[in-house]
C-alpha cells in the first residue's frame, strides 16, 4: 500500500512540478489587443501580432498551474466581493442567479434568490468609435449615501509583499489610468449591459441606467491573493482625473491605421529591461523589437498579412 501511495503522489507532483520546465506548460497563441486592463499595451506589440497572425508567426506562450491558479484566485476574490457588496445593497449594476437564470437591470442586488447569493454582471464600456470599441468591464458602481451619486469601483488581486508597497507608493499607474478612464466612459454615458454565456454568445446588449447624482471618483481596493483579510485590504479613493479618453482616442485609430498601412508603431519599451511589465511577465516580441533586423521581419511580416488580406478580399 505504502508503495501504492508514493508512486501516486509521484505521479500527481510529477505532473504539476513539470510545469516548470519549458515545454511543459498549455501553449497557446500570443494575443495583444487594446483593452483597459492591459495598462497602456504597446502599440508595436498589436501591430506585429496581427500582421503574424496570416503567416502562422505568432509567438506561442505557456499557461502554467501557477498563472491557472492566480487567474482563477482572482476571479473568484472578485465575484465574492461584488456578490458581498451587492447583497449589502452598497452596488450597483446588473445581476445573474446561476441556479434558473433570471435576470435583473440596472438597479440594486436582489439579494438571494433560489437560496443563493446573486452573481454580478459587470457594465462593459462601449466607445461610439467602432475602431475602439469594447474596451473593458467595470468591476463595480458604488452608491454614494442619500442619492448624491456614485464612485467607480475598481478591484485588484495581488500578493501580500505587493499590497505593503501599493500601500506606501499606491495604486500602478496603469491601475489609475484605467479606473479614471473607466470612470470618463460612464460619464458621458458610454456603458452597456452585455450578458454573454459561457461560449461567448450575447444574450442581451441592454443600454445602461446609472444611479441619480453625478460620479464623485475612483475607489481601487488591493487584496492579497494569499491573505484576504480586510486589515491586508489596500483602499486608494480619488476625484476623477479627466483626458485619459483623449489619449484613448488618439493612440488607438491611429495604430490601426498603421496596421493597416504596414507602419512599424514606435515601442513601448525604451530598453530590453523594459519588457518585464507590472505582472512579470516577458513580452514575446522582446527579441524581434530590439534586434538590428526588426524593421526588416516587421516588413515580411506585413507583407504576409497584405496578401491574406487581399485574397479574403476576392473571395
Amino acid at each position: 500500500m505504502g508503495t501504492d501511495f508514493k508512486h501516486i503522489r509521484k505521479l500527481v507532483y510529477t505532473a504539476l512540478l513539470d510545469t516548470d520546465r519549458k515545454g511543459e506548460g498549455i501553449r497557446t497563441k500570443h494575443r495583444a489587443e487594446f483593452r483597459a486592463s492591459s495598462g497602456g499595451v504597446c502599440a508595436r506589440n498589436v501591430a506585429l501580432t496581427e500582421w503574424a497572425k496570416y503567416g502562422k508567426g505568432v509567438p506561442k506562450t505557456e499557461r502554467r498551474i501557477e498563472s491557472m491558479l492566480y487567474t482563477a484566485i482572482g476571479t473568484a476574490v472578485h465575484e465574492a466581493v461584488q456578490q458581498w457588496l451587492g447583497y449589502k445593497r452598497l452596488l450597483w449594476g446588473s445581476w445573474e442567479c446561476r441556479v434558473c437564470g433570471k435576470t435583473w437591470t440596472n438597479r440594486r442586488s436582489p439579494g438571494r434568490h433560489c437560496g443563493q447569493l446573486v452573481h454580478y454582471i459587470e457594465y462593459s464600456l462601449v466607445h461610439p468609435n467602432p475602431a475602439i470599441g469594447e474596451y473593458g468591464h467595470a468591476d463595480g458602481i458604488l452608491l454614494v449615501p442619500m442619492g448624491l451619486g456614485y464612485v467607480v469601483l475598481e478591484l485588484k488581486t495581488t500578493s501580500l509583499r505587493q499590497a505593503v508597497i501599493r500601500a506606501k507608493e499606491g495604486p500602478f499607474r496603469s491601475a489609475r489610468r484605467q479606473a479614471h478612464l473607466y470612470a470618463e466612459f460612464f460619464e458621458r454615458g458610454w456603458a452597456r449591459v452585455i450578458h454573454r454565456n459561457a461560449a461567448g454568445e450575447v444574450l442581451f446588449d441592454k443600454p445602461a441606467r446609472l444611479p441619480k447624482g453625478k460620479c464623485f471618483g475612483v475607489f481601487i481596493i488591493y487584496i492579497p491573493r494569499d491573505r484576504p483579510t480586510m486589515k491586508q485590504w489596500v483602499p486608494w479613493f480619488r476625484r476623477i482625473k479627466r483626458g485619459q479618453i483623449d489619449t484613448l482616442e488618439e493612440i488607438v485609430p491611429l495604430t490601426r491605421k498603421q496596421i493597416k498601412r504596414g507602419v512599424l508603431p514606435p515601442p513601448r519599451c525604451e530598453q530590453r529591461s523594459d519588457a518585464r511589465d507590472e505582472f512579470w511577465r516577458w513580452c514575446p516580441w522582446t527579441e524581434t523589437c530590439f534586434s538590428p533586423n526588426c524593421e526588416e521581419i516587421a516588413e515580411m511580416l506585413y507583407q504576409r498579412y497584405r496578401r491574406a488580406k487581399a485574397k479574403e478580399r476576392k473571395k
